[in-house]
């Protein structure tokens, strides 16, 4: 003899009702506890990180600055850096690198082509 159940289908889906429901609002919420607390660690994470790198940049950054203090403090460099004929040479040098850096004519610029064509009139 099978075992044979009879359930209204109000009944049935009254039943189902009333553990769907529920579970569904439990795992709701443990699903957005979750990702909360994931979003947490990971802030920690990257927040760690970022200390990390702070500090490895910040330990590079002084010693470049003792590195600029040593070479600041050399007498041979101070000395250097007081000789008023030094630095009027130094500073003449870097006006003209600096012309020709910004200007520099080319031959084949049709206002260098006047300069140019007397020296080369023997080849007409």
């Amino acid at each position: 003899m099978p075992f044979d159940i009879q359930i209204s289908l109000q009944k049935l889906l009254t039943g189902l009702i009333v553990v769907i429901v529920p579970l569904s609002v439990v795992g709701l919420y443990l699903t957005s506890n979750a990702d909360s607390s994931l979003q947490q660690t990971v802030g920690m994470y990257f927040r760690t990180m970022a200390q990390t790198e702070a500090a490895s940049t910040s330990q590079f950054i002084s010693g470049r600055i003792v590195d600029v203090q040593a070479v600041a403090g050399d007498p041979n460099i101070v000395d250097a850096g007081d000789d008023e004929e030094t630095n009027s040479r130094l500073s003449i040098l870097s006006v003209s690198s600096r012309r020709q850096r910004h200007f520099v004519p080319s031959i084949s610029h049709p206002s260098a082509r006047p300069r140019i064509q007397p020296e080369f009139s023997f080849a007409r």
